[in-house]
C-alpha cells in the first residue's frame, strides 16, 4: 500500500512500525464519540521549548568585535530568516506517539494519569485513517525524534523533530500536519475525520483502573469497534 502523495517520511521512517499513544481516556471517548482526531498546535505544548525557538538556533558565533562585516551580517539575517521558519513551522500541528511497544510506567504516570489508555498501531494505519478530503488539506511530515542537543548551523526544520538527549527514553515517533493556507493556521487545535477502528489496532487500559471498572470500559469501547484490554502492569489499585 502506498502512503497518501502528501506524506513524507523523514529519517527512513517506515509505514509498518509499530507506535502507541498514551492518552487520558476521556479524551479517547471524546474523539470515539466525535469520530474524529484532536491533534494540538505545537506552539501550544504544555513544554515551553516545544513553542519557542531553541536558543542553540538563535544565537550564532560572531566574532568579538564592535562592528560586525558584512559576513557577520549575512550570518545574522539567515538566523532571522530561520527563525521566522520555525515560528510559522510552529503553527503546525503535532501528534506524538511512541516506538517503545512494551508499557512503560513513566508513559503511563506522564500522559495519562489515573483514568487513562495507551492506543497501539503503526504508522500506515494511523495515517490511513483520516478522511482523505479532510488529510490533504495538510503537508503531513513523519519521523522519528531525533535525541541531540542542537546548534545555530541546523534548519529549521531539524528543531522541529529534535529534542534534548534526556528525552530519549521516550523513543518518540512525531506527525506534522502543516496547514497548505495561512488562514487554517488559526487555531489551538484541530479535530479531523477519522476512522478509529482503522487507526487503532488494540487499546490497553491503565493499571491505575481497578479490574471491574476496566472490564465495564473494554465493553465500552468494543462498541466503538475497538479492541481493549488490561494492563499487563500490576498495581495495587488493580484489583
Amino acid at each position: 500500500m502506498k502512503p497518501p502523495c502528501n506524506l513524507f517520511y523523514l529519517e527512513n521512517s517506515q509505514p509498518d512500525v509499530k507506535i502507541r499513544q498514551y492518552l487520558p481516556l476521556t479524551r479517547l471517548l471524546d474523539q470515539l464519540v466525535r469520530k474524529k482526531y484532536y491533534i494540538s498546535q505545537k506552539n501550544r505544548f504544555e513544554d515551553a521549548n516545544e513553542g519557542k525557538l531553541p536558543i542553540q538556533l538563535t544565537f550564532h558565533p560572531l566574532l568579538a568585535n564592535k562592528l560586525c562585516d558584512a559576513k557577520d551580517d549575512e550570518l545574522l539575517a539567515r538566523q532571522n530568516e530561520k527563525g521566522d521558519k520555525f515560528k510559522d513551522l510552529s503553527h503546525g500541528y503535532v501528534s506524538c506517539w511512541t516506538k517503545d511497544t512494551d508499557e512503560n510506567i513513566l508513559m503511563w504516570k506522564s500522559y495519562a494519569p489515573q483514568a487513562g489508555v495507551c492506543i497501539c498501531s503503526t504508522i500506515y494505519n494511523f495515517i490511513a485513517s483520516f478522511d482523505a478530503d479532510s488529510f490533504l488539506k495538510y503537508d503531513t511530515y513523519c519521523a522519528p525524534v531525533a535525541y541531540r542537543t542542537l546548534n545555530f548551523t541546523d534548519d529549521a526544520e531539524d528543531a522541529l523533530f529534535v529534542k534534548q538527549p534526556y528525552y530519549k527514553d521516550e523513543r518518540e515517533v512525531r506527525f506534522l500536519f502543516s496547514p497548505k493556507k495561512q488562514e487554517e493556521k488559526a487555531d489551538s487545535k484541530i479535530w479531523l475525520p477519522v476512522n478509529h477502528a482503522v487507526m487503532i489496532h488494540k487499546a490497553i487500559l491503565s493499571p491505575d483502573i481497578p479490574i471491574p471498572a476496566a472490564n465495564s470500559i473494554k465493553a465500552c469501547l468494543s462498541k466503538f469497534g475497538i479492541k481493549a484490554e488490561l494492563s499487563k502492569i500490576k498495581l495495587n489499585t488493580n484489583k
